[in-house]
């Protein structure tokens, strides 16, 4: 009996082992980076009006101590996860984390160039895939934390506010011409928080516009005019 139990327990402290075993652990004295939370994110210019630049930032955790003074960091460029052109963005130089901080931001400037016009002529987005990697300030941490991914595009599509009842009372069946149109007329492209009487008033706003101005050529893609509901 005694045997069994001295058996069992080993084969306890066995299994306890390896499970502990499958948790990477990390030198205290080191001072890691990773990747903290939203490592995957999208965006489309065609959300920001009037905007050829956009700031796409990246959570950077620290693992250690905090630092007494900023110093550089380094990631590089996944070819295999990036159809971007060195020229579609901008990475800052130097990639500093921060003195007094465990948390920071990479901060990615993403371009409307012509070669993003051009994809999404294609119904396409470009990518950019960045790692972390080690420097002579700071080791990387967790291994499935060191990656992050950008996708934008000049790409519109119909957004989750346009539902229902936008198109039977508000805004008529959807087009991407007519959005667009939109977005130009009111400066913004999220209208979640409009409730319907708010977004009835600019539909007036916005026929009377489209009256008002043929030069500005909102119509249909084929040059048809805009449909609305009558109410």
């Amino acid at each position: 009996m005694r045997k069994y139990i001295f058996t069992s327990i080993c084969v306890l402290l066995g299994i306890c082992a390896c499970q502990e075993s499958e948790f990477p652990t990390f030198d205290t004295s080191d001072f890691r980076l990773y990747f903290s939370t939203q490592r995957n994110q999208a965006m489309t210019f065609r959300f920001y009006p009037n905007t050829e630049t956009y700031e796409m930032k990246f959570p950077v955790q620290l693992m250690g101590a905090t630092q007494t003074e900023d110093k550089e960091y380094a990631v590089e460029v996944v070819d295999t996860a990036t159809t971007a052109l060195s020229s579609d963005y901008a990475l800052p130089s130097p990639m500093l984390f921060h003195k007094g901080i465990v948390n920071d931001t990479l901060t990615v400037t993403l371009k409307l160039t012509d070669h993003v016009k051009e994809m999404a002529e294609q119904n396409q987005a470009v990518t950019l895939g960045l790692r972390l990697i080690a420097n002579e300030n700071f080791q990387t941490g967790y291994t499935d934390s060191l990656f992050v991914k950008a996708s934008f595009s000049n790409i519109i599509r119909r957004p989750d506010w346009w539902n229902d009842n936008v198109t039977t009372y508000i805004f008529g069946t959807y087009s991407d011409a007519k959005y667009s149109a939109l977005i130009e007329f009111c400066g913004e492209a999220d209208l979640s928080d409009y409730s319907l009487t708010e977004l009835r008033v600019l539909r007036i706003n916005f026929k009377k516009a489209i009256e008002e101005h043929p030069e500005y050529g909102w119509c249909e893609a084929d040059g048809s005019p805009f449909e609305f509901p009558r109410n």
